[in-house]
């Protein structure tokens, strides 16, 4: 094995049982280290970030309901670089930031960015208490002048599906310029291809403030885990021994979030007698009618009120694999079990974001490649084009996939419902001649997601980036 990467990351509060997430507001601090002195548990939960989701939690006592999520969001789960999927390439000594500088002088300041990023921002609505408040604050005087200087390197973690808006990065423009950090020495990594390109079209060099980095993290960590947890995935023998079976589903759907082409496109299938062809799941109940119509309203797809409303009756609906499902016991990343995909012919893979130009992958998109299963793909602009240009193959020639190229995301949608529902139509004979002439490509997506984490480019460069920016 080749040698590992090594990367120091060094934070300003370290106590005997654990390390306090860098950023952290310093009551919170005080608190943790008053906890520090009386725990022996070798754990790396701090005393504030345990059930700080929960209406009863301690965090929610001491500093009440408006907060924000930031910085009550982070974990010392620490960068997401601390991931098991990186054990084999990367080496990480943590200390902190006064020891540290003694044994070797140019570090790694990491915060792992809340996923509500406008709280992070100080962009939060008023009231709150994080309204206003930039996150550097909560860096210790030592470690902006090592930033300034050069000695350290801040890296903002956001490995998150989410995407920042013009106005979101305009703000951390802001907030780096008055705390006077070095464009160089503030690196933002994003999980995806392309906010890196899309941040330098839309600011000048003379207006940029920070440095970013592309980092497809969700692809990469994806694969690695479900290439060491096989059992939890589709084999190949177990795909070819459905040869000769016809499925029980035309198409595997799942919804857990609400989000308005989802709701916009259920409405549509519903209005047209098409789940019935499906294996579909929508955990998200609390959705009502009058939120559900006004979300799909954009997509002006047509839809038959009275259907839609007996639809609602049946909120929260779950896969007939997964009885037990619910809105919360159903993680983003992976399945109950993995069963319906042998129980249907080809996925509806809805992306977190249609529109705008970042280009993001997450685990929505994974599981078809590695369950080998034909999808259409609802997401953003040219999302086929990538996944043909990371070693992928897609399915021209079996599905229109001219919607690809489509800028108009309403009009998007609208051609690939019209290819679900001519795959519907098929007879069950027909759709499964159709699923097998495929084989050969499902086959290659198996096999090319489940080494995506051993070829992958990007996450090596940027590895290979932050080495170089710290070595003596």
């Amino acid at each position: 094995m080749s040698q590992k990467h090594k990367l120091y990351f060094y934070y300003d509060y370290v106590f005997p049982n654990f390390i306090l997430p860098n950023g952290l507001n310093k009551e919170m601090a005080i608190i943790n280290y008053i906890h520090s002195q009386y725990n022996n548990n070798g754990g790396g939960d701090a005393f504030l970030e345990r059930d700080i989701d929960k209406p009863d939690s301690m965090i929610r006592q001491i500093f009440g309901e408006h907060l924000g999520h930031w910085p009550t969001s982070i974990r010392h789960g620490g960068p997401h670089f601390k991931y098991e999927c990186y054990n084999d390439i990367i080496d990480i000594v943590e200390d902190s930031v006064y020891l540290g500088k003694h044994k070797h002088k140019k570090y790694i300041y990491p915060i792992k960015v809340s996923p509500h990023v406008n709280d992070f921002l100080g962009m939060a609505y008023p009231g709150q208490k994080v309204n206003g408040e930039y996150f550097w604050k909560n860096i210790s005087e030592q470690v902006l002048n090592d930033i300034r200087n050069g000695d350290a390197i801040l890296f903002l973690d956001w490995a998150q599906e989410n995407h920042l808006n013009f106005a979101q990065l305009t703000q951390l423009n802001n907030i780096i310029d008055v705390a006077m950090l070095p464009v160089e020495n503030v690196i933002f990594a994003h999980n995806g291809f392309n906010l890196q390109e899309e941040y330098e079209r839309m600011f000048s060099p003379e207006q940029r403030r920070f440095t970013v980095k592309n980092w497809p993290f969700l692809m990469f960590h994806n694969s690695w885990n479900w290439d060491h947890n096989r059992k939890c995935t589709v084999s190949i023998d177990q795909f070819k021994s459905t040869r000769n079976q016809l499925r029980e589903h035309h198409f595997l759907l799942r919804i857990r979030r609400t989000r308005s082409y989802r709701i916009a496109l259920l409405y549509k299938m519903a209005s047209d007698n098409l789940l019935e062809f499906g294996d579909w799941s929508m955990l998200d109940g609390s959705l009502n009618e009058q939120n559900g119509f006004n979300m799909a309203h954009e997509f002006n797809l047509g839809y038959d009120h009275f259907v839609v409303q007996k639809l609602h009756w049946k909120f929260p609906h779950k896969l007939k694999s997964e009885p037990e499902a619910s809105f919360n016991s159903i993680s983003g990343w992976g399945d109950i079990t993995s069963i319906h995909s042998l129980t249907s012919y080809f996925d509806i893979t809805t992306e977190t974001y249609m529109e705008g130009d970042y280009k993001s992958f997450t685990e929505k998109v994974c599981k078809p490649l590695m369950n080998f299963q034909p999808f259409v793909l609802i997401g953003f602009k040219g999302g086929l084009a990538l996944l043909r240009e990371l070693g992928f193959k897609t399915f021209s020639g079996f599905i229109d996939e001219s919607y690809d190229n489509e800028p108009n995301h309403v009009k998007r949608l609208s051609m690939i419902y019209e290819e679900i529902k001519k795959l519907c139509k098929m007879t069950k004979q027909e759709i499964h001649e159709w699923y097998w002439k495929m084989e050969d490509i499902l086959i290659h997506n198996h096999e090319t997601f489940m080494n995506f984490h051993k070829t992958d480019q990007y996450n090596l460069d940027l590895i290979k980036y932050l080495e170089n920016r710290i070595k003596i």
